[in-house]
Order: structure tokens, then C-alpha cells, then sequence
């Protein structure tokens, strides 16, 4: 796991994506609270992460085409720095303390439509700063980085929201991604123009079809649908609900991020250090213990309890994060893998504004329900992927 440590380029690219993490953290927090402040509804708070949550997913193969079309480090870089251009302007406008719901709306969007371009991107990079044989180690070591930044930021951030406001948290999201910005301008790496000969509507059509004739690719990215539409509102939703309603506030909120960091890391270090022969297997086992986890944190009254379930969950996804990329970079041409990625990221997240619309919903009659509905979700997802002969395969 220290070998890409040793390569530059690799260096700066596991600077840019920590730096990026830190900066999404804060955000989240801010905007988390800064709604349930404004409205005091989880209703509300569902509605505004899924107004980021659409462009995102809509609009990722897109970025995906252009990757491969143009330069994935310039793309990164434009959306990176657009990135701390608006949190810059939105600490400004929560600051002078004229800011409404609506604002909110708008600012998700836009920052929705800036992470399709980023994600992409920022996922042909490694592949291309690291040999071959390096890509579980240098997707571990990215992880450590970025998990440390999940470990630290949440914690920074729930005491700065706490403490004085929403806007320094968003001033700090874009000091995050502005760093980013300079981290990937220092890359070496040239630019490929891998089908400047297609147009770009075919160029997303034929990175449809690749995936398509793939039937491995499908079930892993049908799983992933699954699986991000069973978490992604309960945890984003639901970890803010009980932390407002049952522990201490907004701090609490950065412990149970930041313990369920911790658990990532842990989890990175053992998928980084070893390469199971079936990997599908662990996309049926992994689900179902996360499931009885998420069961459990629905219940719960006991703030270190929650941490302790979360340092497990963390564990959990930790190994997803990285045996998942590592696998589908290795098993895509160079010259699809912009789009591959993109459609990746995309059944990632396309299932998320429907998770965070749903979990509002729940979540305003019952946090308990909600993350009752969380479990039932992961059970079926993880006996569906059993199911599947292309996935156990794996």
C-alpha cells in the first residue's frame, strides 16, 4: 500500500480527493441543519438533498462522455473551482442572515450539477497515475485519505455549525474544493482525445452499450442501485434526524459520521491489503450485516451505541469502496472508462433523490420507521444480488 505513495502524480491526486471529502462534510452538515433551523421539517430537508441529488445522477454520464471525450484533469479542475466559487458566495448569503428555503433549492442544484462533472472525472484519474497492479493499493490508500477527512471534517464541522453558524462551515467547503482545484492542476498527465471522432451523443450511447454486452457490469451496478436507494436518505436524513432529536445537536452528528469513518478505514485497510477471490459474495454478505446494523440504530437511545454501530457499518462499505472500483477499473477498456465510471457513479446515485424524497417522507412520521424501512430494503437488495449467478460469480 506504499508504493503509490512513491509516484507524484499520485500524491497530488490523493490530495485533491481527501481535500474534496473534507469540503462535502461541512457542506452537508451546514445544509442539514441550516434547513431543519429554517423549516424544522425532515420533509423539507429530504426535498432540499434531493434537489442536488437530480442533477447529479441525471446529468453523470454526460460528464462521463465528456471525460473521455476531453482532459479529465481539466474537467475535474473547472468543476472543483466552481465548486468553491459557490460555497463561497452561499457562506456570504447565510451570513448576512437573509437566506430562505428557496436559496437552499437553488444552491443544491448547482452544486448537484457541479459534482456529475467532478465525479467522473475524478475517478479516470488513478488508472492513470498508477500501474495496473497498484489499483486496490491506490484505491486503499485514496480511501485512507478521504476517510480521515470523513474521521476529522464531520467532527470540525458539527462544532462549528454549533458554535457559530452555518457560514463558516460553507467558507470552509470552499476553501476545501479550491484547494482540489490546485491539487489537480499540478498533475502531469496528458491529454487524450479518446473520441473526438464520435459525437457526443453516440459517445454516450456506445458507453450504454459496453456496459450493456457486459452482464457482470449490469449486476453490480443493479446491486448498487439497490443498495444506495436502501441508505442513502436513511443515513443522510436519519443521522441527522436522531441526532437532533435524541443525542446533543449538531456535535453529535459529527461523532457518528466520524466513527463510521474510523470503521471505513479499517475496512479500507483489509481490501487494500488483500484481494478475495469472489468479490460478488461480498456484495450478499456485506448488505446483510449492514442491515441488522441499520435495524438497531433505528431503536437506539444511547449516543456511544450509535457510534459503535456506525464504526461497524463504516467497516462494511469501507471494503465495498474499494474491492468495487478496483474491479471495475481493471475490467474496462481505457477508452470507456470515463463513461463505465460515470454509469457506475450513476447507479450509485441515481437511486439517491428517490431514497432522500422517500426518507423525508418517513421520516417525518417516525425516525424509527425510517430506519426500519432502511433494513427490510438491504435484506431484499442483498437477497436479489444471491440471486444472481453474473454476481456471485464475481
Amino acid at each position: 500500500m506504499l508504493g503509490p505513495a512513491r509516484i507524484g502524480g499520485f500524491r497530488w491526486t490523493w490530495l485533491a480527493a481527501a481535500s474534496s471529502v473534507a469540503g462535502d462534510f461541512f457542506s452537508y452538515i451546514a445544509i442539514s441543519w441550516l434547513t431543519l433551523q429554517i423549516t424544522g421539517s425532515a420533509l423539507a430537508l429530504g426535498a432540499v438533498l434531493t434537489m442536488a441529488g437530480i442533477p447529479r445522477a441525471s446529468l453523470m454520464i454526460l460528464g462521463g462522455a465528456l471525460t473521455d471525450r476531453f482532459s479529465a484533469q481539466r474537467l475535474m479542475s473547472m468543476s472543483a473551482f466552481g465548486r468553491a466559487v459557490l460555497m463561497t458566495v452561499f457562506a456570504v448569503d447565510v451570513g448576512s442572515a437573509h437566506v430562505e428555503l428557496w436559496h437552499l433549492y437553488v444552491y443544491s442544484v448547482v452544486l448537484g450539477t457541479l459534482g456529475a462533472f467532478f465525479l467522473p472525472a475524478q475517478a479516470t484519474i488513478l488508472p492513470r497515475v498508477v500501474p495496473t497492479e497498484m489499483l486496490e493499493a491506490g484505491n486503499a490508500a485514496i480511501n485512507i485519505g478521504t476517510q480521515a477527512a470523513r474521521v476529522i471534517a464531520p467532527a470540525v464541522a458539527g462544532v462549528v455549525v454549533a458554535r457559530f453558524g452555518s457560514a463558516p462551515a460553507f467558507a470552509v467547503d470552499g476553501a476545501c474544493y479550491l484547494l482540489c482545484a490546485v491539487a489537480v492542476l499540478q498533475l502531469r498527465i496528458p491529454d487524450r482525445v479518446l473520441t473526438a471522432t464520435q459525437g457526443l451523443v453516440r459517445s454516450v450511447g456506445a458507453g450504454f452499450a459496453y456496459v450493456w454486452r457486459d452482464r457482470a457490469l449490469m449486476a453490480v451496478f443493479a446491486i448498487a442501485v439497490a443498495l444506495n436507494f436502501a441508505l442513502a436518505g436513511p443515513m443522510q436524513i436519519g443521522l441527522v434526524l436522531i441526532a437532533r432529536q435524541r443525542f446533543a445537536g449538531a456535535a453529535s452528528l459529527g461523532l457518528i459520521l466520524a466513527a463510521s469513518a474510523i470503521g471505513s478505514v479499517v475496512g479500507t485497510l483489509i481490501a487494500g491489503t488483500a484481494r478475495p477471490r469472489r468479490v460478488g459474495l461480498l456484495w450478499i454478505f456485506i448488505p446483510l450485516a449492514t442491515a441488522g446494523i441499520t435495524a438497531l440504530l433505528g431503536v437506539t437511545t444511547l449516543l456511544p451505541l450509535a457510534a459503535s454501530l456506525m464504526l461497524v457499518f463504516g467497516c462494511g462499505t469501507g471494503v465495498i469502496n474499494v474491492i468495487t472500483p478496483a474491479w471495475i477499473q481493471r475490467r474496462t477498456e481505457p477508452a470507456m472508462l470515463g463513461r463505465v465510471m460515470a454509469l457506475a457513479n450513476t447507479a450509485a446515485l441515481g437511486a439517491v433523490p428517490l431514497s432522500q424524497a422517500i426518507a423525508g417522507v418517513i421520516g417525518q412520521v417516525s425516525v424509527g420507521l425510517l430506519f426500519g424501512f432502511s433494513a427490510i430494503t438491504q435484506v431484499l437488495a442483498a437477497g436479489t444480488a444471491a440471486a444472481s449467478r453474473s454476481l456471485r460469480q464475481i
